[in-house]
């Protein structure tokens, strides 16, 4: 099993959008990591994930630019 852990800032209001006849809600969140180098000075990397939750639901009114969440998803394969 693959476990993906995000937690991060949500860069534009959540969309639903349609898929080959399949409705997903998506969103983009942004985790920025920031740490300084051995000099002392200050860097920051942010890494932009894109998320589709297959289905549509209430929760896309909750889904708003800027607003902190936590995403897990679990895969496994059936190898």
């Amino acid at each position: 099993m693959l476990a993906v852990t995000v937690i991060g800032n949500i860069g534009n209001d959540a969309e639903i959008k349609e898929f080959n006849g399949q409705k997903f809600i998506a969103f983009n969140v942004a985790s920025t990591e920031r740490y300084k180098d051995r000099q002392g000075n200050q860097h920051s990397r942010t890494t932009w994930v894109s998320c589709l939750k297959p289905g549509e639901s209430s929760v896309v009114t909750y889904l708003k630019k800027g607003t902190q969440v936590y995403v897990c998803l679990l895969y496994t394969s059936d190898a």
